[in-house]
């Protein structure tokens, strides 16, 4: 350690034999030993993978060690991000990575820039600060730069990134593991002894801390002119099994989602008589987000986002060649290009069209009725009837009523309209009593025991001193696993006949926001519904 010539990390001076210890362990990188090496090997390698996976101005959260091991970071991820920017021809935008602690000009100002725009503040370097409390819905991704033993923590921290943000259509994050912390998943959740945590001197591990006064702990030793390098130990999705989490290697969820889709269809001509059927390709894709396995994610993590789905099947599933969106859209022209010529121009142009939707969409961009809106489509005159000519609408014939008929059709349809907005009132109303009868029903059963169901009437009676009514119920402890059943399973390809709520600190509301993406994921809501966030309880 000494022929490395060590050094104070904060002032640069050389220390002596006294500060350094006999042994260093994984757990002291960063907090008590800090290699430059180490720190710019991995940033430069979760700034490829940022570049990979979404492009590198993206919201992330860095969990360090300690405040300087996030100063040093966010230094370095800085850097990275100038000289991409140079290579790019791109102006670089404002605090772009930056130190969030809750020190003085700790930066934690900066959580508000984060949260709300998008053209600053992307990555956030802390200890613990952001781990709890703070909710940056557009998050895309959390990093550990950190060593844990808490699964508790450790849970909190990964909860960052489970918002979802309607906005910009954000439905999953990427989670970057540098210490191993991920083998946390799964494991009992232990409350760790504390009673001496603050006689504790060192930032690392469990006690690394946004708070702490750093200036009087020992010092940070710093040896340079290390080799280091990144290993990358697999790709992982995270999935339930037995209820518990677990990591998936990307190979073992490909196999497993294909297994799904042969059953269904056990060749390629089977599959793609499937596929071309909205009903049962649906329906197939309902089954695999139900059993946990998303399509979306497996196109992302093969980097075939430029595919369709059927090519990514076909060729995982069927080793059939994928071709790209685009290429399907330019041999649908080429192979039709006769039967093009054969048809009046305007249908020609519609059907044309589709080639570019199928290329920037795939087949959901053909099943949409934004569709028709698509300008050459519309102009053409889309699936509607052919543009009618002046000659045409001087040709049609209009009945040629009296003004006394006229007056009484209008009148009898004004009188059946306000009819049937009475009867829209009376269901509205109804349904507010349904939902307040529902209400009632459950706040009753909470309120009062199985052992004064005869409450109600002795009150209506004035008989309010009898027993039954002024002695207390017994109560009794029951474990709430055994009285509540966990909702799994989403509402379905049905979901649009259902009314889409959100919770709220008044009770259920109508949602602000339209269904995202995956509405058919959404937990159906009965009377006695109970709302929980996992993460907070």
């Amino acid at each position: 350690m000494l022929k490395a010539k060590p050094i104070d990390a904060k002032t640069g001076l050389a220390v002596g034999e006294e500060h350094i210890k006999a042994q260093y362990t994984a757990k002291h990188f960063d907090s008590e030993l800090h290699i430059p090496e180490r720190v710019a090997a991995m940033c430069d390698d979760l700034f490829k993978q940022l570049c990979l996976h979404g492009g590198p101005e993206q919201k992330v959260i860095i969990f360090c060690t300690r405040e300087i091991h996030a100063d040093r970071v966010s230094m370095q991820m800085n850097n990275l991000y100038s000289q991409w920017c140079k290579q790019q021809n791109r102006t670089a935008k404002e605090h772009y990575a930056f130190k969030c602690m809750g020190t003085a000009n700790g930066g934690r100002e900066m959580v508000e820039p984060m949260r709300g725009s998008g053209e600053r503040a992307f990555i956030a370097c802390t200890v613990d600060l952001l781990a709890t409390g703070v909710d940056i819905e557009r998050l895309n991704a959390v990093v550990f730069f950190r060593y844990l033993e808490s699964s508790i923590l450790f849970y909190q921290m990964v909860g960052r990134g489970t918002r979802i943000d309607e906005t910009t259509q954000k439905y999953k994050f990427w989670l970057y593991d540098y210490t191993g912390v991920t083998d946390l998943f799964g494991t009992d959740f232990i409350t760790a002894d504390t009673s001496d945590k603050k006689k504790k001197s060192t930032g690392g591990g469990e006690d690394g801390g946004d708070d702490g006064d750093e200036n009087n702990e020992p010092p940070v030793i710093q040896i340079s002119g290390q080799t280091v390098s990144v290993t990358s130990e697999g790709r992982f999705i995270l999935t339930r099994r037995e209820g518990r989490d677990v990591k998936i290697p990307i190979d073992e969820y490909r196999w497993e989602m294909l297994q799904r889709v042969l059953r269904e269809a056990g060749n390629l001509q089977d599959f793609r008589q499937l596929w071309i059927e909205a009903r049962k390709r649906r329906e197939l894709i309902n089954h695999l987000l139900g059993e946990n396995y998303s399509p979306e994610v497996l196109r992302e993590l093969e980097n075939m986002q430029d595919f369709d789905y059927y090519d990514m099947f076909a060729h995982h599933g069927y080793h059939a060649q994928a071709l790209k969106r685009q290429q399907r859209g330019l041999g649908y022209l080429k192979q039709n290009q006769t039967w093009f010529d054969t048809m009046p121009a305007d249908a020609a142009i519609v059907l044309k069209s589709f080639s570019h939707q199928f290329g920037l969409g795939g087949t959901d961009a053909l099943e949409t009725s934004a569709l028709w809106d698509v300008p050459e489509i519309s102009l053409a005159g889309g699936a509607a009837q052919p543009n009618l000519s002046i000659n045409d609408l001087k040709a049609l014939l209009v009945p040629n009523l009296s003004s006394d008929k006229q007056n009484q059709i209008a009148a009898n349809l004004k009188a059946q309209l306000a009819e049937v907005e009475t009867a829209r009132n009376a269901l509205e109303v109804q349904k507010k009593e349904i939902v307040n009868l529902a209400n009632a029903y459950i706040r009753e059963s909470i309120e009062q025991s199985p052992n004064i169901v005869g409450a109600g009437l002795a009150r209506d009676m004035n008989d309010a001193a009898t027993d039954s009514w002024a002695r207390p119920a017994p109560t009794f402890e029951i474990r709430l696993g055994d009285v509540l059943e966990e909702v799994k399973k989403g509402i379905g390809q049905n979901w649009a006949d259902y009314p889409v709520l959100g919770a709220t600190r008044n009770g259920l509301a109508p949602a602000k926001e339209p269904p995202g993406k995956y509405p058919q994921r959404y937990k159906p809501v009965f009377s006695g519904t109970v709302f929980y966030n996992p993460m907070r309880t």
